[in-house]
């Protein structure tokens, strides 16, 4: 996805074969856009967008969004860009960078494959263990039901009858 970028830029990377871009001129839009399954697998964000910081925190803030999504800054002129710069996101200057992020949209397809597996098997894993927690629970009532069964609406079980429940 293109958010704000120039158009000489967006020109530029559509002229690749096999690319498939969204491009957008408001971040309003940019968050709408992210927030719809599947994911991008690149965000390229123009510096001079406004409010291109809101898209990125948009991205930083989704747990789903951060692991599938290669984001990079173009510009390297305005704080925005610099700070980012010294945190580790990708910023690339305006001038040459149309061979530089299609390199980056071409290799990140096969990260963003292996990081969408990824997120699927978390997903199975916790609804696994919460099957399990389930089945616990349901086993507790049960037993909790039988007790309140055996005890007769408050008379108390013979020690026998209580200690077989506690075996189960």
């Amino acid at each position: 996805m293109l958010a704000g970028v120039p158009n000489r830029l967006a020109a530029a990377l559509r002229s690749d074969d096999g690319l498939e871009l969204e491009r957008t001129d408001s971040a309003v839009d940019a968050m709408h856009r992210l927030r719809r399954s599947p994911a991008p697998g690149l965000l390229v964000v123009s510096e001079t967008l406004p409010g291109a910081g809101d898209v990125l925190a948009c991205v930083e803030a989704d747990c789903r969004l951060s692991s599938l999504v290669v984001v990079v800054v173009v510009g390297d002129r305005t704080a925005l860009a610099v700070a980012l710069r010294r945190s580790g996101v990708a910023v690339v200057g305006s001038r040459g960078a149309g061979p530089r992020l299609r390199n980056l949209a071409r290799t990140s397809q096969a990260p963003s494959r292996q990081a969408r597996e990824r997120l699927l098997c978390l997903s199975r894993e916790r609804a696994d263990s919460a099957r399990c927690h389930v089945s616990r629970s349901q086993q507790l009532v049960d037993r909790s039901r039988k007790l309140c069964a055996l005890s007769g609406g408050g008379a108390r079980l013979a020690p026998r009858e209580l200690q077989s429940l506690q075996g189960e």
